[in-house]
């Protein structure tokens, strides 16, 4: 009896191994400035808008200055790198964003729509909406450093949720991203004479992303792995008995 309850178990084990998701590929994007190309009305070139965020005339543009990365992994993802202000790029923001919830079909208010209408393809042009994705939430900090060292600012989506696809960064018609957000100044700069603004407290992410390596590599999840190890443990069992 007690043969054949372990070599049972060894087969339900592996059966349930078999039947159940055991991976998740993670990819990672080279994440840039999305810049306008002749599908779009503007002249921008930039990864974060953040409008009035000073007083004066400082840009609201905020650029890469090298390569930032976002990370797919299951249905969440990350986005980090480092961005600079335009006009000074003494005033630096250090990106970390959490986005989850996603899926392939358009959420309320989903897609953004930012490119002329000859642009989609219902009009006849390379842009595809069904083809996009998207994250429901997303959420982040923006950490200074140069001239906003020490200040802090806290990111939450607000209005259609973070899209992807080919001309989903509202800019041009390659790969990328975007998603409006609203910001508060949890910290302010140690330098006096520097103030950030709470209102008007919104911006966007504009990105560009790069073609992902050819191949990602699966991360076994821990359930499969305590699974894969009960069904090996009684296999043994039972041939050992």
């Amino acid at each position: 009896m007690k043969h054949g309850l372990l070599k049972t178990c060894g087969v339900l084990t592996f059966a349930i191994l078999l039947h159940s998701p055991t991976a998740w590929a993670v990819t990672t994007y080279s994440t840039s400035n999305a810049t306008s190309d002749g599908y779009h009305s503007g002249n921008d070139s930039h990864g974060l808008w953040m409008p009035e965020l000073e007083y004066g005339s400082l840009s609201p543009n905020f650029i890469f200055q090298s390569p930032g990365s976002f990370t797919q992994s299951g249905t969440s993802a990350t986005l980090t790198g480092i961005v600079v202000n335009a006009d000074d790029p003494n005033r630096i923001w250090n990106v970390d964003v959490n986005f989850s919830g996603f899926t392939n079909s358009a959420p309320p208010n989903s897609p953004k729509k930012e490119l002329y209408g000859t642009a989609y393809s219902t009009n006849g042009g390379p842009v595809d909406t069904n083809t996009w994705s998207y994250y429901t939430n997303f959420s982040g900090i923006l950490t200074g450093a140069g001239l906003y060292d020490g200040a802090e600012v806290s990111l939450s989506r607000t209005g259609p949720a973070f899209q992807i696809g080919e001309g989903a960064n509202g800019k041009n018609i390659t790969l990328g991203g975007s998603g409006w957000f609203t910001w508060h100044v949890t910290q302010q700069p140690t330098q006096h004479n520097l103030y950030l603004k709470n209102s008007p407290n919104h911006g966007d992410f504009n990105l560009n992303f790069s073609t992902p390596p050819p191949a990602t590599t699966p991360t076994p999840e821990p359930s499969a792995i305590l699974l894969l190890g009960s069904g090996l443990a009684g296999m043994f069992a039972w041939r050992h008995k």
